[in-house]
Formats: C-alpha cells, sequence, structure tokens
C-alpha cells in the first residue's frame, strides 16, 4: 500500500505536464497547456492540463485525472507502476515495507542494469561488419531497419569472451551474471560460460519495459552451418530459464508495448512467438503478443484480460484473440488453450480463435497478401462458444437418439469444468439450443425448445459469431472439403458434386478447377489437391473451403472427421439438397 500523503509529494515534485509531454506535443496556453486529446481522435485541441490544480481533463471525451490517472489510462499500467514510473522521475523510492524488500528491490535493480547492458551488447554485435550476414537474413524476413531497432534485436556470438568482459568492466560479478540467467557456472571451473551462443536474441521485458529475459533463435544453416561433424541439431529456439526477474509462465513477449496499444484501442493478438509478433506489429497490429515458447498458462490468460481496459471499443467483454496456424496441430492447440480458459472464465471475460490460411504464418499472409488479409483472419476469429460446439460435434453422428445423448453429456461434462456458476448456466442454455437445432432433421434455421424442467421461456438458437456465407455456399464448401481431405470419395460423389447450384463465381470456378483435377489425376493426395488448387483457383475461396466456418457450419467435414462420417454427412447433405435422394453414382 502507499500512502496518500506520498502519492501527493510525488505530484508535486513531478509537473503533471511532464508526464504527459512525453507521449503527448503539448501547447502553452496562459498557465495550462492544451493538446489534441490522445484518447479519442480530434483536429481542435479540446484537451487541457493544468500544473497548478494537477489534474488534465478533454471537453470533447471527458477524461480526467491526474499523474497516476493518465498513467494507467494512456499507457495501460497497473496503479503501481505508474506510481513507480512517476517516482522515478521525481528521483525517489517508492516506500518499501521492511529492509528485507528494500534490499530485494536493490538486488532485482542490479540484474535489470545488467540486462540492459546485456542487450545493448548483442544489438551492438548484431549491427558489427562480422554479423552482416544475420542482418541481412532479418531483412529478408520481411523486417525494417526500425523494428530491429524498436524491438532491440541482437546477436549472440559463439564466444562469450567479450560480453564477460564488457559486464565485468561495468563492476557485475560471476554470482549476478549467474543469477539473471546470461551465464551458467562452468562444470570445470573458471569463469562461467554464456547460455545463449550464436542465436538470434530477442529480449524480453515486463510491464514496464525493463529486459527481464531473452529468446534466442538458432542461426539458419544456410547462412551460418555447423562446423561440428556431429549429428546434434540445436533446438530452434531456447528461453532464458527461471530466474529472480523472470518466470516463464507469468510473462508475454511485448507485453508493454501491447498494453499500452490496447489502451488506445488496438486489438490483443495472440501470436505463437517472437517472429509472429514482430512481422504482425510491423503490419500495423501493435497489440500483438506471445507466450514464451510453451501453451498459455493460466497467469498469462489472466494477464491478457488485465490488459485490455474495462470500457475497450465500448464492448461488454474482454476477448483477447489467440491467433493459431490452420493445419490439425492449430486446431489441436486451440483445442488446449479453450481447455485451460474454461475453469477461469468470468462474465466480463472471454476469448476468440483465430485460424490462418494452412501452412501460412502471419508473416508469410501478410508479405504475400498485405496486412488486410490478416485483418480478415481476426474478423473471421470464432468464439469460445462456436470452439466448444465444434470441438464437441466435429464430424459426429446425429442420428440416433444415443449417439444425440452421448453429445450432450460430452458438452455438459466440458461445461462442468467451469467454476463460475452463472456463466456456467449461460452456455448450458446457449449449446442446450444448438443441440436442439443440429437434433432437428429438417435443419430450416431456427427452433425453439420449451425448457419446462427448467421453469424458463422458450428461446432461439443463436446465429454464429461472425457473419454467415449463404447456404448453398456452405454446402458447396463443405461437400468440396469432405472430397479434398478424403479424395477417394470423389467418384462416388462427383455427380452430387456437380449439381449442387451456386451463384458465388470464384468458388464455382474452384469447383470446376477441382473436377477437372480430379478426374485427370485420381491419384492426388491431400496436399497435392491443395497445391494444384492454389495454383489455379481462388486462393481466398480454398482457404474458406479448409476454414473453421465451413466446419462449424458441417461438422462432418472437419479434419478430425472420420471417413463414415464424412460418407454419412455427404449422403445426408446431398439428399436433401436435390431432393432426389442419395446424390452419387
Amino acid at each position: 500500500m502507499v500512502s496518500k500523503a506520498f502519492l501527493d509529494d510525488l505530484k508535486s515534485r513531478v509537473r503533471l505536464s511532464e508526464i504527459i509531454g512525453t507521449d503527448v506535443q503539448l501547447t502553452r496556453a496562459g498557465r495550462e497547456f492544451k493538446a489534441c486529446c490522445p484518447f479519442h481522435d480530434e483536429k481542435t485541441p479540446s484537451f487541457t492540463i493544468s500544473d497548478e490544480k494537477q489534474f488534465y481533463h478533454c471537453f470533447g471525451c471527458g477524461a480526467h485525472g491526474d499523474h497516476f490517472g493518465f498513467l494507467t489510462h494512456h499507457k495501460n499500467l497497473p496503479f503501481i507502476e505508474a506510481v513507480e514510473e512517476v517516482a522515478a522521475k521525481a528521483g525517489v523510492q517508492v516506500p518499501k515495507a521492511n529492509p528485507k524488500d528494500v534490499q530485494q528491490r536493490k538486488d532485482k535493480d542490479r540484474l535489470s542494469g545488467l540486462m540492459e547492458a546485456t542487450t545493448r551488447y548483442y544489438s551492438q554485435t548484431l549491427h558489427q561488419n562480422g554479423q552482416q550476414d544475420i542482418l541481412e537474413y532479418l531483412l529478408s524476413r520481411g523486417m525494417t531497419h526500425e523494428t530491429i531497432h524498436a524491438f532491440r534485436l541482437g546477436f549472440s556470438p559463439e564466444n562469450g569472451a567479450d560480453l564477460y568482459q564488457t559486464l565485468k568492466k561495468q563492476g557485475y560479478q560471476d554470482a549476478e551474471m549467474m543469477d539473471a540467467g546470461v551465464f551458467k557456472k562452468s562444470d570445470r571451473g573458471g569463469a562461467p560460460y554464456p547460455f545463449f551462443r550464436g542465436r538470434i536474441m530477442f529480449p524480453v521485458g515486463d510491464g514496464a519495459g525493463r529486459i527481464i529475459a531473452f529468446g534466442g533463435r538458432a542461426v539458419p544453416e544456410s547462412i551460418r552451418p555447423h562446423k561440428s561433424q556431429s549429428d546434434f541439431t540445436p533446438p530452434k529456439y531456447i528461453n532464458s530459464g527461471e530466474t529472480r526477474l523472470f518466470h516463464k509462465g507469468s510473462h508475454l513477449y511485448n507485453f508493454s508495448n501491447a498494453r499500452q496499444a490496447v489502451g488506445q484501442g488496438a486489438d490483443l493478438i495472440v501470436a505463437e512467438g517472437y517472429a509472429d509478433v514482430i512481422a504482425i506489429a510491423q503490419a500495423g497490429f501493435k497489440g500483438a503478443v506471445a507466450p514464451l515458447g510453451t501453451a498459455l498458462t493460466e497467469a498469462q490468460i489472466r494477464l491478457l484480460w488485465s490488459m485490455i481496459p474495462n470500457d475497450y471499443q465500448g464492448a461488454e467483454v474482454k476477448q483477447p484473440v489467440l491467433c493459431f496456424d490452420g493445419d490439425a496441430a492449430g486446431q489441436k492447440a486451440a483445442r488446449r488453450a479453450m481447455e485451460r480458459v474454461l475453469p477461469l472464465l468470468e462474465p466480463q471475460c472471454s476469448i476468440r480463435f483465430a485460424f490462418l490460411p494452412s501452412g501460412k504464418d502471419p508473416d508469410d499472409l501478410i508479405r504475400e497478401a498485405g496486412p488486410q488479409a490478416f485483418q480478415d483472419v481476426i474478423n473471421q476469429s470464432a468464439s469460445l462458444l462456436d470452439m466448444i460446439w465444434i470441438s464437441i460435434m466435429g464430424g459426429q453422428d446425429v442420428s440416433s437418439p444415443d449417439a444425440r445423448a452421448a453429445i450432450e453429456k460430452r458438452l455438459m461434462v466440458m461445461l462442468s469444468t467451469m467454476t463460475h456458476d452463472s456463466v456456467q448456466a449461460h452456455y448450458r442454455e446457449a449449446l442446450r439450443s444448438r443441440l436442439w437445432t443440429s437434433f432437428n432433421r429438417g435443419g430450416r434455421g431456427i427452433h425453439k425448445r420449451n425448457l419446462q424442467d427448467k421453469g424458463r421461456a422458450t428461446f432461439s438458437a443463436p446465429p454464429l459469431s461472425r457473419p454467415r456465407p449463404s447456404a448453398e455456399s456452405l454446402r458447396l464448401r463443405a461437400v468440396m472439403a469432405c472430397l479434398i481431405r478424403q479424395p477417394q470419395l470423389f467418384d462416388d460423389y462427383e455427380e452430387g458434386l456437380g449439381r449442387l447450384p451456386c451463384a458465388n463465381q470464384p468458388l464455382d470456378h474452384c469447383r470446376q478447377v477441382f473436377i477437372s483435377l480430379l478426374s485427370e489425376n485420381p491419384g492426388l493426395d491431400t496436399e497435392g489437391i491443395r497445391h494444384e488448387l492454389e495454383a489455379r483457383a481462388d486462393r481466398e475461396e480454398i482457404d474458406k473451403i479448409l476454414g473453421v466456418q465451413t466446419s462449424l457450419s458441417a461438422p462432418f467435414c472437419s479434419a478430425e472427421a472420420s471417413l463414415d462420417q464424412m460418407t454419412n454427412g455427404l449422403d445426408d447433405l446431398l439428399s436433401r439438397a436435390t431432393h432426389k435422394g442419395v446424390a452419387h453414382g
């Protein structure tokens, strides 16, 4: 706890205009300052700052606060970190509870200084003449010099002697170097050896931007082949070990920058790794973060929710977007994240799931199709409700009462992991409604179920959380998704595929190319089919055919569905679409 007297003293030591002027261009207006409001878009300044009264006020949007309010709102800092930032400008220490805490803070400050010195060393090394190939590799990946500088990327040489001597000259001891995780103790005695050797370095910051750890990427063989005859292949990425500054499961890469961007309205996007975050941020999506080499932890999920202001974009629910590869591994990772999130759900906290085109990472997609293509992926993200639905219903046969009962049981078991009673109750209602719609073989859209046993009024099945394409497009995509994933079914369903009506010209062209391709090359497998389709037809349509939305609308065509589930689903879909019985030869 920090006393009011201490906070008042801080505000008297540091002018409010100094705090705000760091990020906002101010203009003197008599005894006050004016500026364009940083909290909303405006061309005529309506944002005033009074050093005398120690508050700011916007006559346009009503934003109002003091030193700490500005930092918590504009930079999205936790209150105590805002206090520490003002205290640092004032040149004073935030009071500590006891001498032990004071010493621990001093020790951490020493380690922070060591990590900062190490970051500078790595950055300088990257830009030395001998590392031109490393720098050119980063540039070839689409990174600009400005991005490399902004993210403070660097390079750790194979020989750590120079770094060791650099830190020694700055007064750091061996024990501190090892405590920070930069060096490790040698089993042979003598000086410690560097933890990172021959790697591209990604500094990891805390909430205030102080460097607390590193991620190191192995240099590609093409530019720095191993001289050793050993068959050992180093791991692509390694991260700093646990230290007094760093606990891997409690931090996120790019946390400080992203938190500030999210506080100003940016989408909070969770990518898989360092390079993904950099590519996304460089494309203009400043609210990108990543876990540090592991699946999301409970602490990281809660940290994500804490990054989003309560009044974020007028939304009532905080929903960071988890971005995954569109392949089977990505969908598996999404299910793991979903299962981790369920027990943590609260009324205002949820999550969304975005899937990249199969075989593409964010960098590939942005470089090939531009930032709008990535924005489309985010816009088409699936809600948590959608993900629960597809994880249970994917490819399931619902033709018998026993199968329906089993599906409902699995859904209810999954929902039982939710610890918040109200959230669990609402998810139960929504999913029971979807079940009833799915179990109704007519499939004519909205169906109602009377829940008299719960004393509730009837309700309708909720729509999917994003705009739906036409029914005929969904039917055609579902059939094509099945036949791409199980090409051996093509001969049986070619006639039915050809009969389906379709006013969507890119999709219809994709169908014609697909039929011609399989007729001429009956031995093609799934990867071969996709490769040829991407070369001859609309790639966006192919991504939609194999995407999550198609699987949500027709679970039997998902990658997890069995051959029998696909054939049953195809028979049912085609028979209802043509009204002429089963539409295959």
